[in-house]
């Protein structure tokens, strides 16, 4: 997800940047617990457990705030995923220009922040063919299903509420989802 958020239009990098700004109560460039809780309580109505565990989801480094790049790989999945960025992005995978995602290729993107075993792992998950590296197809029919549907309240989702086409948006708490009206 990061790679893709990195891949993102200008167009639509602004969008998740007004939607960050508007979360970063203090303008200190990160998102802290309670601007969160905050912006999620006015905005929302949902209540500090509830938002202190999309927060805890969102906060990957663990360190009580989120910062940019979190929340822009976090809202990737909000952003309408189109050929272009799912090109751009396997291009910068298949880094020997072959056609396929190797686990070398893989491994040498993500450096030591992956292991070996990891890495090896992802490869199975999305190699259809059993042919130990990943095709343009498969990587497309890997990413696309999850990002097209609307599924149950992430806190994904959730942050996406943030951004200002999605102000109609509301949370079903009887069903525990999310919908666009």
């Amino acid at each position: 997800m990061r790679m893709m958020a990195w891949s993102l239009t200008n167009n639509e990098q602004a969008q998740v940047r007004k939607a960050f700004i508007d979360m970063d109560v203090n303008r200190t460039g990160r998102i802290t617990t309670s601007d969160f809780k905050q912006v999620f309580n006015q905005k929302f109505q949902i209540d500090e457990q509830q938002a202190t565990q999309v927060f805890r989801a969102l906060d990957a480094n663990n360190q009580d705030e989120i910062h940019y790049s979190e929340f822009l790989a976090a809202m990737v999945p909000q952003i309408q995923i189109h050929e272009k960025l799912l090109r751009t992005v396997f291009k910068r995978f298949d880094t020997e220009s072959t056609g396929y995602i190797t686990e070398d290729n893989l491994q040498r993107v993500l450096g030591d922040s992956c292991s070996p075993n990891l890495v090896s792992a992802m490869i199975l998950d999305v190699d259809l063919s059993n042919n130990k590296q990943i095709s343009y197809q498969e990587f497309k029919s890997y990413l696309q299903p999850g990002l097209q549907t609307l599924k149950e309240c992430s806190a994904t989702e959730a942050v996406a509420f943030m951004a200002p086409e999605n102000q109609h948006a509301r949370k079903d708490t009887t069903q525990g989802c999310c919908y666009m009206q």
